[in-house]
């Protein structure tokens, strides 16, 4: 947001974007969560209930029926609804800011292509995951499985494309210039070894 809000002038002027801003503007979306979540608990509080799968005969006289617990709330719908509405609209600012910001020439400050890849694994699965989970109804342990493994990667891969190029740029310039460091010392050294013998030999 700070990039954009920079570089996305049509004018160049001064622009000043403090931290408190950013914070402020995280603080606001966690207190929607936060206030949405609360209303749900409030008014539709979550009840366990147990739902018929199906049956299944073994043998003559063998009848199995399947049976699931599931917690849910008569408007869940609605809320989880609002919750999505939430995220795809974030989803849908971050793609319209890392398309503002791919002009920019600074490489530190260019995540516009690192965020186009975060944002498309996380639709990617998301999508798998929804599909996989209209399929699978009755398998319960199978489906809990998939989801932990589906957010455990999504949390991993949008963490290794933002962050590993930016550790891997902060350790090159710091490798970068401890070799300019060092090699000025070695060249000082040199130096200072050559005038000592130029003297030592008038």
């Amino acid at each position: 947001y700070r990039v954009a809000a920079i570089f996305g002038q049509k004018k160049i002027k001064k622009v000043v974007i403090k931290d408190a801003q950013l914070f402020a503007i995280v603080a606001a979306l966690v207190l929607l969560d936060v206030i949405l979540i609360v209303s749900w608990m409030i008014s539709d509080p979550i009840s366990r209930s147990t739902v018929f799968i199906g049956s299944e005969e073994r043998g003559e006289d063998k009848l199995v029926r399947r049976f699931k617990e599931e917690c849910s709330s008569d408007n869940q719908g609605a809320f989880v609804g609002a919750l999505a509405a939430i995220k795809v609209a974030l989803l849908i600012v971050g793609v319209l800011l890392a398309v503002r910001t791919k002009g920019v020439k600074i490489k530190a400050l260019n995540d516009s292509k690192h965020i186009g890849m975060a944002i498309y694994n996380v639709t990617l699965i998301a999508m798998m995951l929804g599909a996989l989970q209209m399929v699978n109804t009755e398998k319960v342990t199978i489906g809990y499985l998939m989801n932990s493994i589906g957010v455990w990667l999504m949390v991993v891969a949008c963490t290794c494309i933002l962050f590993v190029p930016k550790i891997h740029t902060v350790w090159r310039g710091a490798e970068s210039e401890w070799s300019q460091t060092t090699g000025a010392t070695s060249t000082a050294g040199v130096s200072q070894g050559h005038r000592g013998r130029t003297k030592t030999s008038g």
